[in-house]
């Protein structure tokens, strides 16, 4: 997934939430709910290097999503049936704080991703010349060894 793509999921999602917001029709009610999964999915599977640090990454995002679930029973409430404004308001300012987290955490990745390429110009290294040889006596340093890339 691109940089564009990536960051443009978000805004998607708040427009179809935006739309479910204001209309009165059944069509729209789920255009927009699962579309950040396979995004968050991706980033904890590729951003962690490690099966004990994947693991636990994959374990928190699952929490997580859970406590969401529970957080979304008090705040979709049957008094506000059938529109929930108050319930899709909370989850529009939820998911545009994770939008600028999103960008926060993408131009993270990009600035560590140049300090990284920057050492390994000085030491005459790019991603492309370290060999089997040398990811392996790295391998136990994770995502702390040289040679790893963050995805954007």
């Amino acid at each position: 997934m691109s940089n564009t793509q990536a960051l443009s999921l978000r805004p998607s999602v708040c427009k179809a939430y935006i739309c479910h917001i204001q209309t009165h029709t059944d069509g729209n009610n789920q255009l927009g709910v699962f579309p950040t999964t396979p995004l968050i999915t991706a980033w904890v599977g590729n951003n962690l290097s490690g099966s004990l640090k994947r693991g636990v990454g994959f374990g928190m995002v699952v929490g997580f999503a859970n406590f969401g679930g529970i957080v979304a029973a008090f705040i979709y409430r049957s008094v506000d049936s059938p529109r929930f404004i108050e319930g899709h308001t909370i989850f529009l300012s939820m998911l545009s704080v994770s939008f600028v987290l999103t960008a926060l955490m993408m131009s993270y990745y990009k600035w560590e991703n140049s300090r990284r390429d920057a050492r390994d110009a000085e030491r005459g290294l790019t991603a492309d010349t370290y060999t089997p040889e040398m990811k392996l006596e790295q391998q136990h340093e994770g995502d702390d060894a040289t040679f790893w890339r963050y995805t954007i």
